[in-house]
């Protein structure tokens, strides 16, 4: 997808394949499935804790609580299970038919270009309108949670099992969404810097997957 930033948010405007030089060959896309079968994202003042970790057998599997701590209005925590990474097989390809459509005069530098996303089965989205909220984020699985950090935890909790979250204050809010045909809330961009004509990296959205940044648009 081709877009750009408005308010914060990525506007969708166009696709790569309605450009000139577009080549399905030469710009195909490409699906690949990440390591871990959970993918947990969060802005920078969230913080979590293992709460009623308990030992549980193949047979007994006990409910564990992650504790997710909002330290300021308008943090947020997003948990993908079921996922894949869908990107261009080949990267420079795309940067030069960027570079090529610059030189023409047929590419505004304030546009950027989807070049990955994470496909995700189901997602959580938990937000905080307030600092110093709280969720619980609760699920049963045949895991030790004590064995885990927190965030680490929170992951294998995901992959393994349905999760139920309930809020400390009433304006806190949550969304799970099942994504039959593949959604993304997460993905990487790049952007023809606007006084050279060089491809940079967008951080569109900040988090320990260190392939996904947070909106900032402006110069570098």
């Amino acid at each position: 997808m081709i877009g750009r930033s408005k308010d914060g948010a990525f506007i969708k405007e166009d696709y790569l394949k309605s450009l000139p030089g577009y080549d399905p060959v030469t710009h195909a896309v490409e699906d690949n499935t990440p390591p871990d079968s959970a993918i947990v994202w969060t802005t920078k003042r969230v913080s979590m804790t293992v709460l009623g970790a308990g030992v549980t057998t193949s047979v007994v599997p006990v409910s564990g609580k992650i504790q997710i701590h909002f330290s300021a209005e308008n943090e947020a925590a997003i948990i993908c299970s079921g996922n894949l990474y869908r990107s261009f097989s080949s990267l420079s390809a795309v940067k030069h038919l960027l570079l090529d459509l610059d030189d023409k005069k047929q590419w505004d530098r304030e546009q950027c270009v989807v070049t990955e996303v994470l496909v995700a089965k189901t997602a959580w989205i938990l937000f905080a309108t307030e600092k110093d909220q709280t969720a619980e984020v609760e699920g049963s699985a045949p895991l030790d949670l004590s064995k885990f950090a927190p965030f680490d935890a929170l992951k294998e909790l995901a992959g393994k099992t349905n999760l139920v979250a309930s809020f400390s204050r009433s304006r806190s809010a949550g969304i799970t969404t099942s994504l039959p045909n593949g959604g993304t809330p997460l993905f990487h961009a790049i952007q023809l810097r606007k006084e050279f004509a060089r491809p940079k990296e967008i951080d569109y959205v900040k988090g320990p997957d260190l392939a996904f940044e947070e909106p900032m648009f402006g110069e570098v």
